[in-house]
């Protein structure tokens, strides 16, 4: 409990970009609002989710959803509005919702970010995982194909972009648009650094990899992180 809240806009994109946000770039296509809560309770109540795609994971303690037990690490996909019970112990968790409506406001829980999207079509892969570094560990130089959001919950997270770098501490969060590079790197003095993401990605990474090295000499360096694969699930955006 009592984890600091920070928003840190990590923009991957060279300042020359017009729009604040990598995704906005003027085009037609349908725009959804994705948003990061995260939520803390030590008593019995029950919380309402809205209409949208959400994926909630349970940072700790236990929750009931829909009939089902959630303990620390687990995480679920909800379509419909839903109710979220506690009982009398603390629990935390994280909302990651994805919807139509845009600015994304009024959503219950502390609102840690919200971020537009343009996606291409209403089929995607909605993937809720978390990466796991042991101390000093690497994700060299990358990009993913699809938009997301990312909390750190464990450790301390250095970020590199090609033009700048910011260092993220636990209950930090920050969005990451599609194929922008970073190069991740966890503090060598703390045992683990982890941190839960929810991406947005095309239908056809259903059970694949989506982490692409782009440099020649990294990709024949030791992967050290470890990706924990939480939801993997393929849904359908309505436009309008």
């Amino acid at each position: 409990m009592g984890i600091k809240s920070t928003y840190k806009k990590f923009n991957r994109f060279p300042n020359d970009y017009a729009s604040e946000n990598a995704n906005q770039t003027g085009s037609d296509m349908p725009r959804y609002s994705l948003s990061l809560t995260r939520h803390v309770s030590d008593k019995a109540e029950v919380h309402q989710t809205p209409n949208g795609h959400h994926a909630i994971y349970v940072l700790e303690g236990l929750l009931g959803i829909s009939g089902t037990s959630l303990e620390t690490g687990d995480g679920l996909h909800l379509q419909n509005p839903a109710q979220i019970k506690t009982d009398n112990s603390p629990a935390q968790w994280l909302c990651f919702r994805l919807a139509d409506e845009v600015p994304c406001d009024r959503l219950d829980g502390e609102l840690l970010l919200s971020e537009v999207v343009e996606l291409e079509s209403t089929a995607h892969l909605l993937r809720l995982d978390t990466v796991s570094f042991p101390m000093g560990a690497c994700a060299w130089r990358h990009v993913h194909p699809g938009p997301g959001i990312r909390y750190l919950a464990k450790g301390r997270l250095k970020l590199q972009s090609d033009d700048h770098e910011q260092l993220m501490e636990i209950g930090d969060s920050w969005f990451e648009a599609a194929q922008s590079p970073v190069r991740a790197t966890a503090d060598a003095a703390i045992p683990e650094t982890l941190f839960v993401r929810l991406m947005i990605l095309p239908t056809e990474f259903e059970g694949r990899p989506t982490i692409n090295i782009l440099d020649a000499e990294d990709r024949l360096r030791p992967r050290l992180q470890t990706t924990n694969r939480i939801i993997d699930e393929i849904i359908t955006l309505q436009v309008g």
